[in-house]
C-alpha cells in the first residue's frame, strides 16, 4: 500500500512539472510569434513611410519653386482637391487623410510561419514645432511628424493582445539653392 502512495505521488510531481514545462514553451512559442508578427508589421510601416518621403513636403513645394521656405504653406493637412486615390498623393499631408480615400484602414497581411496574419495600417500627420519635434503645434509650421499605425486584426478568441507597430518621422522642407 505505501508504494501505491509512492507511485500516485510520483506521477503527481511528473504531471505537475510536465504541465510547467508545457506552459513555459507555450509562452515561448507565443512571444516568438509575436516578435515575428511586430517584425512584418514593422517593415510594412517602414515601406509605406518610404512610399510618404518619396513625395514633396507640402502642396507648395510639388512644382519645384526653390529658395528657402521661411513660411508654411498654410493649407490644410490632408488630400488637395482631385486626390481621390494614394497614387495621386503628391505631397506628405495627403496621407493624413488615408483612412478617408480607402474609406477605412489600410487592410494587409503578412506570412509568419505557415499563417497568414492580418494587419490595419493608419497615417496620421501633424504640425511639430520645429525646434522641439515631440511638441505639437496647432499652427501650420515647417515641420510635420509622420506616423503609420500597424495593428494585427485578430480573429475569434485569441490568448494574446493583438501585436501593434508605430514607425514615426519628422519632415521639414528640403533647402534648394537658387541661382
Amino acid at each position: 500500500m505505501p508504494q501505491t502512495f509512492l507511485a500516485l505521488g510520483a506521477i503527481a510531481i511528473f504531471t505537475l512539472f510536465a504541465f510547467g514545462q508545457w506552459q513555459s514553451d507555450d509562452a515561448l512559442a507565443r512571444r516568438a510569434m509575436n516578435e515575428e508578427i511586430e517584425r512584418g508589421l514593422e517593415e510594412a510601416a517602414r515601406v509605406r513611410m518610404a512610399e510618404i518621403a518619396a513625395t514633396a513636403f507640402d502642396e507648395a513645394d510639388v512644382d519645384g519653386p526653390g529658395g528657402i521656405r521661411t513660411a508654411p504653406s498654410g493649407l490644410p493637412l490632408g488630400p488637395d482637391d482631385g486626390e481621390t486615390t494614394v497614387e495621386a498623393f503628391d505631397d506628405i499631408d495627403d496621407f493624413h487623410g488615408l483612412n478617408d480615400v480607402l474609406g477605412g484602414p489600410e487592410r494587409r497581411s503578412v506570412l509568419v510561419g505557415n499563417e497568414v496574419v492580418d494587419f490595419d495600417l493608419t497615417v496620421q500627420v501633424r504640425f511639430v514645432d520645429p525646434s522641439d519635434a515631440n511638441a505639437p503645434s496647432v499652427v501650420p509650421t515647417l515641420a510635420k511628424e509622420v506616423a503609420v499605425f500597424a495593428m494585427e486584426v485578430t480573429t475569434g478568441a485569441t490568448a494574446r493582445p493583438p501585436v501593434q507597430a508605430t514607425f514615426r518621422r519628422v519632415f521639414t522642407p528640403p533647402i534648394v539653392e537658387t541661382p
